[in-house]
């Protein structure tokens, strides 16, 4: 039989259990070891392995992104290990960041409820799956995640798409910029209210779609704006156009057209404030 397993990196200890709600939840018994967490990435090691009750399963046989546990019933294969990290704001763990293998590739589900942890452009690379950042071809969203803070899924330089979750309300500052392998479009769901910066610079998405049901913003020009049309959020960074800033907007958000392909913008007489990074790179 073939079950999944998770590996989580909690607060001092390391923890398996099946993600089918199985009774494959071994600990690690006191006379070995099973779990090892070294150099960013969780490896398996030989060693004794007990349940919850104490009895004995069996010893962890050690392969690249696989463990097989031997129970008396049988072998049992986790063909998938999920690492997992706590990326929730108040470190509670709330809300999880997992990576599956898929061949020589990541998927990279998040899952919880509640708000993510926020960076910035200096510590942003400091980030656990750091060393997976350019394997990682999907990220994917569970409902419950409410926001998405600066910088938390930067760079993931091989994804090309994005679908938001839609129970998402706020998206912080490049929360998913520099992601270079994007193409095609992004929608924002009607949940979103908040976007006081742009969560995508430096992404190739081709174009932007705004739910017909949010009521804090719209598309215009090809750009995400303010629903009263005074602010820019953000400008499609694959689209390779002129950019033409509405008349009537008045602020140009920080990293709004960062990165961009545009070949010329022309701005308005309204505009007043342009923000820091607005039309950088």
């Amino acid at each position: 039989d073939t079950v999944s397993a998770i590996v989580k990196q909690g607060t001092g200890s390391l923890t398996i259990g099946a993600t089918d709600g199985s009774s494959l939840t071994p600990i690690i018994s006191s006379e070995a070891y099973a779990i090892n967490y070294e150099n960013g990435s969780f490896n398996f090691y030989d060693g004794i392995l007990k349940g919850k009750d104490g009895a004995f399963i069996g010893t962890a046989v050690t392969e690249e992104d696989k463990a097989v546990y031997y129970y008396d019933e049988g072998a049992y294969e986790c063909a998938t290990i999920k690492m997992g990290w706590d990326i929730s704001k108040n470190a509670d763990g709330s809300i999880y960041a997992y990576l599956i293998p898929t061949d020589s590739n990541y998927t990279m589900e998040v899952a919880g409820n509640g708000e993510t942890l926020s960076l910035t452009e200096a510590t942003k690379n400091t980030i656990p799956w750091d060393e997976y950042r350019s394997n990682i071809t999907a990220l994917q969203f569970e409902d419950g995640v409410t926001v998405l803070g600066d910088y938390i899924f930067s760079d993931l330089i091989a994804i090309t798409s994005i679908t938001l979750p839609e129970t998402l309300t706020k998206l912080g500052v490049y929360a998913i910029g520099g992601a270079t392998g994007l193409t095609g479009n992004i929608t924002i769901p009607a949940s979103v209210t908040t976007m006081d910066a742009n969560p995508f610079a430096f992404t190739t998405a081709t174009s932007y779609d705004v739910n017909a049901s949010n009521t804090a913003f719209k598309i215009s020009n090809n750009m995400i704006v303010t629903m009263d049309g005074t602010r820019i959020v953000s400008y499609p960074g694959g689209l390779s156009s002129s950019i033409a800033v509405p008349t009537g907007v008045t602020t140009i958000s920080e990293q709004a057209m960062r990165g961009t392909k545009a070949t010329s913008i022309t701005l308005p007489d309204t505009l007043t404030i342009i923000n820091k990074h607005a039309m950088a790179d």
